[in-house]
């Protein structure tokens, strides 16, 4: 957050023609320019609330009403959380008028664009993602993870997250099972390289992702682009655009377990306009998309030229 706030600080300090703040709760930022806000979700709302840290909640819910409230241009990065910004300005009585509001979603990084699917055996599952805040339903992962194993005894459940605290989190999770297996067989991989990521994503089985909600979901067309199969929840807030070629079953853990052994009796890869598809999320696509709003807020202001200001 330093950083983000220091380069920020460079930037309005340049003869920059525009500002982006890529997150809302960035910080009160002060400038006369133009301001194009990205908008990812409403969690910080709901995810400090659940941690019971209230003064960050109110904090950060401060920031993101001044910020939204000053924006040129808002861009939710996918169709649920346009839904979520709306919500939001409503509630909290943010005055739209003038505001250029658009839906650009983000891409996935280029190494899981241009790697290859894997063409050989697939074997053990992948999770991605934070293991600490509630939403995330880490608990219920774990919890099916179990279930698996009681028939699939080599099978193995690699965590990548960069959580602070991971290990411990993951231990105190563990140390509710009978099963003394489970300490073997769920490998934590902390703050782990993309190389790494790719090399265990491409080969298993399927991505588990049981999150109640996501304002997009990367690690899901992440997985996808390599050829992997995701399993998701029916019942989650995810949006239609990421979830499209995604497998959804029932949050019953039972359920969730009996599909999940179809897969590992008979494990397939991802169709090929599933893997096009998600391959199509591009970081390209969204500095293209962004430029345009770029354009038609200088526009509106009447400024003629842009002139992009990196740090």
């Amino acid at each position: 957050d330093k950083f983000v706030l220091k380069a920020i600080g460079r930037t309005l300090n340049t003869n920059s023609d525009i500002v982006h703040i890529t997150f809302p709760t960035y910080g009160k930022i002060r400038t006369n320019k133009p301001v194009v806000v990205t908008f990812h979700d409403d969690l910080f709302i709901t995810r400090y609330k659940e941690a019971r840290d209230f003064l960050r909640e109110y904090l950060e819910k401060s920031t993101a009403i001044y910020t939204l409230s000053r924006a040129d241009a808002i861009l939710p990065n996918s169709s649920l959380t346009m839904k979520s910004l709306e919500n939001f300005m409503e509630s909290f009585k943010i005055d739209k008028t003038d505001k250029i509001i658009r839906t650009i979603s983000i891409g996935i990084n280029d190494a899981f664009i241009k790697e290859k699917p894997c063409e050989g055996e697939r074997r053990d599952f992948v999770y991605i993602g934070d293991i600490f805040f509630p939403h995330k339903n880490f608990p219920f992962l774990l919890q099916v993870f179990s279930r698996l194993l009681l028939s699939n005894q080599d099978l193995k459940l690699h965590i990548f997250t960069s959580s602070k605290d991971a290990q411990e989190i993951l231990n105190k999770e563990l140390e509710k099972y009978v099963q003394k297996r489970m300490f073997s067989q769920v490998i934590l991989h902390y703050k782990a390289p993309d190389e790494e990521v790719i090399e265990y994503t491409k080969k298993a089985i399927a991505l588990l992702h049981f999150s109640k909600e996501e304002g997009f979901g990367l690690p899901i067309l992440e997985a996808m682009a390599l050829g992997t199969p995701v399993v998701l929840l029916k019942d989650a807030k995810i949006p239609e655009e990421v979830s499209k070629y995604a497998y959804k079953v029932e949050s019953e853990p039972f359920k969730a377990e009996d599909f999940i052994n179809k897969l590992i009796d008979k494990p397939t890869a991802l169709s090929k306009e599933a893997i096009d598809y998600a391959k199509s999320f591009t970081w390209e696509r969204t500095a293209s998309e962004t430029l345009k709003v770029y354009e038609e807020v200088l526009k509106n202001k009447h400024i003629e030229k842009i002139k992009l200001v990196g740090w």
